[in-house]
C-alpha cells in the first residue's frame, strides 16, 4: 500500500491569520483605523468650517437688519416732526421746510423721540433696547439725515446708516423718501 500524505495548501497554521482580512478575523487592521480616522477628521473640519460660515453670515444679516431699521426710523422721525409742526400751524398757511430752520444739504441727526432735527455726532449708542445719539453703549452704527429740495415742491429725506464690521469692512444703507409739501 502506498501512503499518500495529504498536503495542506497555503500557509502554516501559525501564519494563517497574519494576512487575512478583518472580516474573517473579527478585528480591524491599523491601516483601516487610520483611514477611518482620516475620514472622520476631514468631515469634522468641513462641519466646523460650515459652522463658522453660518455664524459670520448670521452676524452680517443681523447688522444689515439693524441698519435698515435705523434708516427707516430716521425717515419716520422726520415725518413725525413734519406732522407735529403741521398741527401747530393755526393760520392754515402753507409751511415750507425752511420754516423749521432746516438747511438743504446739511447733515442732521435724529433720535426716536426727536422734536426737531439736530446737529451733532452721528455715532449711535445702545441704551437698553433703544438706539440714540446721546449715550449708552457704543455701537458700530452711524446715522445721518439730509434734506434736499425735490421737483415741484417735494422734500427729499435721505437717511444714511453706515457701520464697520468686525473685519473692518464699511457698509452703508441709504434710504430716501419724497414728501409733498403740505398745507
Amino acid at each position: 500500500m502506498i501512503y499518500k500524505k495529504k498536503i495542506k495548501k497555503g500557509l502554516p497554521s501559525s501564519l494563517r491569520s497574519f494576512g487575512t482580512t478583518s472580516a474573517i478575523r473579527g478585528g480591524f487592521t491599523l491601516l483601516e483605523i487610520v483611514v477611518a480616522l482620516g475620514i472622520v477628521a476631514v468631515a469634522l473640519v468641513a462641519i466646523m468650517a460650515l459652522f463658522a460660515t453660518v455664524l459670520r453670515t448670521t452676524k452680517v444679516s443681523e447688522d444689515e437688519i439693524i441698519a435698515y431699521n435705523l434708516a427707516r426710523e430716521g425717515i419716520e422721525v422726520v415725518e413725525n416732526i413734519r406732522q407735529t409742526w403741521l398741527f401747530k400751524d393755526d393760520d392754515n398757511r402753507r409751511i415750507y421746510w425752511e420754516d423749521y430752520g432746516w438747511i438743504p444739504g446739511k447733515e442732521y441727526i435724529v433720535n426716536y423721540n426727536s422734536k426737531n432735527l439736530e446737529e451733532g455726532d452721528s455715532r449711535l449708542y445702545l441704551q437698553g433696547l433703544l438706539y440714540n445719539h446721546n449715550g449708552g453703549s457704543p455701537t458700530p452704527f452711524q446715522r445721518t439725515v439730509t434734506l434736499t429740495e425735490g421737483e415741484e415742491d417735494m422734500l427729499v429725506v435721505n437717511v444714511v446708516v453706515t457701520w464697520v464690521t468686525t473685519t473692518g469692512q464699511t457698509n452703508t444703507i441709504n434710504l430716501e423718501k419724497e414728501f409733498a409739501f403740505w398745507q
